[in-house]
């Protein structure tokens, strides 16, 4: 279905819209998920060139693109660009929604996610932090967002050698279930 949108939108309303732009990162993203990297690559490279031309393009839509991107290049093994590129989502989306939103929270764990790849875990810490206390003020303590970052936070503790707040965290996650 989102190849023919592509082709109707690219007969219809050519190639530099909000609209194209976002279905080419949304097909890029269904490539990502299927594990067809090589396929999602391109689409979302394109997706964030014409969004980069685009001055009606709102934040929202810019973010979730560059987003989209940088899970691409987190994909393909590239941390140290999807984390720039999660950065420049984390800015859009504070701007767009504020501090204390539950995009904003996604974004600052993405960005922990990211560093504890390249295995900056004391990094890592931080941004994961602050996505869980966004997680908890907006869900409560015991919703689902909040055991994923905690379930993060495990991780990264551990590897950072924080074994008590690892064995803390569990323990929140134990206790939801």
């Amino acid at each position: 279905a989102y190849l023919e949108a592509k082709s109707w939108y690219l007969r219809a309303d050519g190639s530099e819209s909000v609209d194209y732009a976002r279905l080419l990162s949304n097909l890029s993203e269904s490539y990502r998920q299927l594990r067809r990297i090589d396929d999602a690559a391109p689409l979302a490279e394109e997706s964030v060139a014409i969004a980069a031309r685009l001055p009606d393009m709102d934040a929202d839509t810019h973010s979730m693109i560059i987003n989209n991107l940088a899970t691409v290049r987190f994909s393909e093994g590239r941390a140290d660009e999807a984390q720039s590129l999660f950065e420049q989502s984390l800015e859009l989306t504070v701007n767009e929604f504020g501090d204390d939103h539950p995009r904003t929270a996604t974004a600052w764990s993405n960005i922990g996610v990211t560093l504890y790849a390249q295995r900056r875990h004391r990094e890592a810490i931080a941004p994961l932090e602050r996505a869980l206390a966004i997680m908890e003020q907006v869900y409560g303590p015991a919703h689902g967002e909040v055991a994923y970052v905690l379930s993060n936070l495990v991780d990264v503790y551990r590897a950072a050698g924080e074994e008590s707040k690892a064995t803390a965290a569990q323990a929140r996650i134990d206790a939801m279930q």
